[in-house]
């Protein structure tokens, strides 16, 4: 057995001499790597099996020794190992490796969170697993235009609050639901939910319920047009800042926000606002000038886009709407 005092140097990424922290950030970066969707298939994946082998040898070895001091920690690293057999077994065979990496990507966050609690090592950066995930980026992108679209055709607050209530208060039932019953989170997460979901929902409030809270909120505070533009700039900024950002990103500004998807929100966000509240009939612009049309979609882009990098740790799907739609109340 490796010892677990002669891994207590520091990290290769130089964050901290903690072992475990140092296998949560390599499980992280092969976790991330498997879940990019250019890399889905299980055959990308054979050159990593040595790596896989060697990961869950060190978190048996970690789970075996931290067992009696940390039983909490032992039992998610003995997880871990097996959670890796299964990945490295299913990866030499060819088989798909998109229902294993969820559920090994959910034990990585549990022991994110863990060690995230450890006093000795405050401060030590583990990141969220957010992997590239097309069918999230469309169902963003779908909900945007359904809410602006619902706003459009109905421009009767109380119906629309009402479509709100509804599945705000189903969101929040479901999440109710979940917490109560680990076997109803875990369909949720796995089938309900899986193409859509992050492995930190499983933990968390999920972004739908979120955003659910934010629409409420929105349609009772604001205008229609200031709702649409806050819908908008989520549903097609949101999804563009992370597609351009993980592709084009190389200049950092806060945490793993980079400047290329903050200009990737803007700059979609404003063309495809702009373009919707132009051939869409709205009372509030009667009478606006085109510029003042394209001015206005800038700014609603402009202020989410500064959201969606200084928001966290507020999840961005109730803060991006909700800042866009006050900042357009203000300005209109």
């Amino acid at each position: 057995m490796i010892a677990f005092a002669q891994h207590t140097s520091m990290s290769p990424n130089g964050i901290s001499g903690d072992p475990v922290v140092s296998l949560a950030l390599e499980l992280h970066h092969l976790l991330a790597d498997l879940q990019d969707a250019r890399r889905a298939r299980a055959g990308q994946a054979s050159p990593k099996l040595e790596q896989m082998r060697q990961m869950a040898e060190r978190a048996r070895n970690y789970a075996a020794e931290m067992r009696q001091n940390q039983p909490t920690t032992a039992e998610v690293l003995a997880k871990i190992a097996a959670r890796l057999e299964l990945l490295r077994t299913a990866a030499g065979e060819g088989r798909s490796l998109k229902a294993l990496t969820l559920r090994a990507g959910r034990q990585y966050e549990t022991l994110a969170k863990l060690l995230r609690e450890k006093a000795t090592i405050q401060g030590v950066d583990l990141p969220t697993l957010k992997p590239r995930n097309y069918t999230r980026n469309a169902y963003h992108i779908s909900s945007g235009f359904l809410g602006a679209a619902m706003y459009t055709a109905f421009p009767d607050r109380t119906l629309v609050l009402w479509v709100c209530g509804i599945y705000t208060a189903c969101m929040v039932t479901m999440e109710a639901m979940r917490r109560i019953h680990p076997k109803i989170n875990q369909f949720m997460v796995d089938k309900m939910f899986g193409a859509i979901a992050r492995p930190i929902e499983a933990y968390r409030i999920n972004s739908g319920t979120w955003y659910g809270i934010a629409l409420f909120i929105m349609v009772w505070s604001f205008s229609p047009l200031a709702c649409i533009c806050g819908v908008i700039a989520l549903g097609v900024g949101d999804p563009a800042a992370a597609i351009l950002g993980k592709r084009f990103g190389r200049h950092k500004m806060r945490g793993h926000k980079s400047l290329e998807g903050m200009l990737g929100f803007i700059g979609v966000s404003t063309a495809v606002l702009g373009a919707f509240l132009l051939l869409t009939p709205h009372a509030e612009l009667i009478g606006m000038p085109t510029w003042r049309v394209w001015a206005l979609s800038a700014w609603a882009s402009l202020i989410g886009a500064v959201t969606e990098v200084y928001c966290e740790p507020v999840d961005d799907n109730f803060a991006i709407p909700l800042t866009v739609a006050a900042a357009v109340g203000l300005l209109a």
